[in-house]
């Protein structure tokens, strides 16, 4: 017994350590939009920057995970954990960030990065690798590819089917937004389940046989599950030479996706109307209302009364000429003063005085003489 179990974990270790990439081996029958098997995703890594998990990414190496350019920067590095495993059971710090020198973070061009861990992983059963498209690959209209889903709603990690869509065709749903030939779309016209903000970095993956193979990186999109919006990702097969020249130590397994038929993208054009018109439901005939009542006649108004003239203003007289003033006869002259003989002041006499009160007693008298032939005067002329 303790033979046989010995035997069992070398053939698991084997397995599990020699088995090539793409492999999730607790994977069951893919059913889209349900929740994943545990294991089933072996390669997703959750990208924890600043403490919140925003974006997604894959493991293409024990030793780099592959995401996109505008989740994270340079200046993330001694920010940012990755989580690996059931649960992200297992968290690795980075050593380095490697962004792809063209990245465009106003048209998502060359949106891809490549993040190295502080140290190497130790693959197991729900830690593993997952293959990369290479260069010559291709992947034609309708093609079955899967993403996941971080939905905040669910507990436990989603999946969802989205079909290759055409560049050509995804190019009319997404004007004037250039889809170029480093970018490969994937969704459903008709709305549903689609990628929001939080998948981004995530992978896009197809299956051949029993391997995944990553055909695209999630880069962008508009809305959550809009129609008519198909999700736009990073095409790495365009960046094949980039990857091997990025990455050292162990070499991320390129393997080539071959879609079978003819692609009818190829001639596809864009309708003459918005193609997503033809998806939404017809909009409601508008309801008819009666017509607006007539606005009531109203009486003319009155005619304005005609008051008589104002009568003209009185003439009056003209004022009487004002008398002339009374001529008045000049005043008489008056008589000259007469003059008394001076004598000289004796001031030992008694009869005269030399002395002031003298002197006004006299002024007084001749001041009281003109007065009075003043008014002789006067009188004498009325």
């Amino acid at each position: 017994m303790g033979l046989q179990q010995v035997i069992w974990g070398v053939t698991v270790v084997i397995y599990v350590f020699c088995k090539a990439c793409g492999v999730a081996t607790l994977d069951g029958t893919i059913v889209e939009n349900e929740s994943a098997v545990p294991g089933g995703w072996p390669w997703r890594a959750a990208l924890n920057v600043s403490g919140s998990v925003s974006c997604s990414g894959s493991l293409i190496s024990n030793e780099w995970i592959l995401t996109a350019a505008h989740c994270i920067s340079p200046a993330d590095l001694n920010t940012t954990v990755v989580h690996l495993g059931l649960d992200n059971e297992a968290t690795w710090r980075l050593a380095d960030i490697v962004r792809h020198p063209l990245y465009d973070s106003v048209t998502f061009e060359n949106d891809i990065c490549l993040l190295k861990l502080a140290a190497p992983v130790n693959f197991t059963t729900d830690i593993q690798p997952i293959c990369l498209a290479a260069a010559d690959s291709t992947f034609y209209n309708g093609i079955s590819s899967w993403v996941t889903d971080n939905d905040p709603t669910a507990r436990t990690l989603q999946r969802i089917n989205a079909p290759i869509m055409g560049n050509n065709e995804c190019q009319c749903y997404h004007q004037p937004q250039n889809i170029t030939g480093n970018m490969i779309c994937a969704g459903r016209l008709g709305g549903g389940r689609n990628l929001c903000q939080g998948d981004s970095g995530g992978p896009l993956m197809s299956k051949s046989g029993s391997t995944f193979i990553q055909s695209g990186v999630v880069s962008w999109g508009i809305g959550c599950a809009q129609p008519s919006n198909p999700s736009v990702y990073t095409r790495v097969s365009s960046f094949h030479e980039w990857i091997n020249d990025t990455v050292t130590g162990m070499t991320p397994g390129f393997i080539s996706f071959v879609s079978s038929g003819n692609d009818s993208d190829l001639n596809f054009t864009c309708p003459s109307e918005p193609p997503f018109l033809d998806l939404l439901p017809p909009f409601p005939a508008f309801p008819t209302f009666p017509p607006f009542p007539a606005f009531p006649t109203f009486p003319p108004f009155p005619a304005f009364p005609t008051f008589p003239p104002f009568p003209a203003f009185p003439t009056f007289p003209p004022f009487p000429a004002f008398p002339p003033f009374p001529t008045f006869p000049p005043f008489p002259a008056f008589p000259p003063f007469p003059t008394f003989p001076s004598r000289p002041c004796d001031p030992n006499s008694p009869s005269l005085s030399c002395n002031s009160e003298n002197l006004i007693h006299f002024t007084n008298f001749v001041a009281l003489s003109i007065l009075a032939l003043v008014l002789h005067a006067f009188v004498g002329s009325g």
